[in-house]
């Protein structure tokens, strides 16, 4: 079940597939899979590269999220931001905002690829 997965990755930061199969009791392929659902929902980050991969759960601070924002801020944010994401999407105001949740760490890889070579 994913949500396990997930949960795993939210109670200890970041893990690696090993560790995480080894924890929950899931298969290491099962994890694998579970991963990159998350991977590919933005709900993790890879970083590394094997053997040493780790993911990492990407969390939106609550006040950057959309929650505890005053209505005078929120009023601001519409207002003033605009992004157009990497998938084309069109986001304004405090969406737009919190867009990305948190940026990449320069290390760390998605399944869409460099631009260098394949995927």
């Amino acid at each position: 079940m994913k949500d396990k997965v997930l949960q795993y990755l939210v109670e200890k930061g970041e893990a690696s597939p090993h560790e995480i199969a080894e924890s929950t009791g899931f298969s290491r392929q099962y994890v694998q899979r579970k991963l990159l659902d998350l991977l590919d929902n933005t709900q993790v980050i890879k970083i590394g590269k094997p053997p040493l991969v780790y993911y990492q759960i990407i969390e939106k601070p609550k006040e950057l999220a959309g929650e505890n924002v005053e209505e005078s801020d929120r009023l601001f944010l519409e207002g003033q931001f605009i992004e157009i994401t990497e998938d084309g999407r069109f986001l304004e105001g405090l969406e737009a905002f919190t867009y990305p949740p948190n940026p990449k760490p320069e290390n760390c890889h998605s399944r869409l690829g460099t631009g260098q070579g394949g995927t």
